[in-house]
């Protein structure tokens, strides 16, 4: 059942305003430093129990929407880096793969990477059936989405 429900939640009197998965005061950036280390969606959710597994894939959901609408601004081409990022990691084009997010440099989608991590799989194993997505890349990939949705989240009022 999909959440209905803001996932991210930011308000200055909750750790300074710093976007949390709502209802917690865990912030989201706590995921994507779980992620990003390699461990799995499945260890963050151990060691922060009062996220949900629904809120955490919510946010992994939201990170591809927000690429994906934003063509014009996360996924442009390499030679015109999006939101202050020196090397953007996803681009679109409509020639690869009907215009999928996709890795630079690589016809691996976004999308692929984020199955791995709701699913349950860390980062090496998405490394290792994709050697053409280096740690760097999806690392910086995480990055950029990471502040796409912190960029997004509004203080409450």
């Amino acid at each position: 059942m999909p959440v209905t429900t803001p996932v991210v939640h930011s308000d200055p009197k909750i750790l300074g305003g710093t976007p949390v998965f709502a209802g917690t005061r865990v912030p989201v950036e706590v995921l994507f430093q779980y992620l990003e280390a390699g461990d799995s969606l499945d260890r963050f959710l151990e060691q922060h129990p009062t996220v949900s597994r629904e809120q955490a894939v919510a946010v992994l959901e939201l990170i591809l929407r927000s690429h994906a609408t934003r063509a014009g601004v996360i996924l442009e081409p390499p030679e015109s880096p999006p939101m202050g990022h020196p090397d953007p990691s996803i681009h679109s084009d409509p020639d690869i793969l009907g215009g999928k997010p996709v890795f630079v440099g690589t016809r691996v989608p976004f999308q692929a990477l984020l199955d791995y991590l709701e699913g349950g799989r860390a980062l090496d194993r998405f490394l290792d059936d994709f050697p053409t997505v280096t740690r760097a890349l999806a690392i910086r990939a995480l990055d950029q989405a990471k502040d796409l949705l912190v960029a997004g989240a509004r203080p409450s009022r």
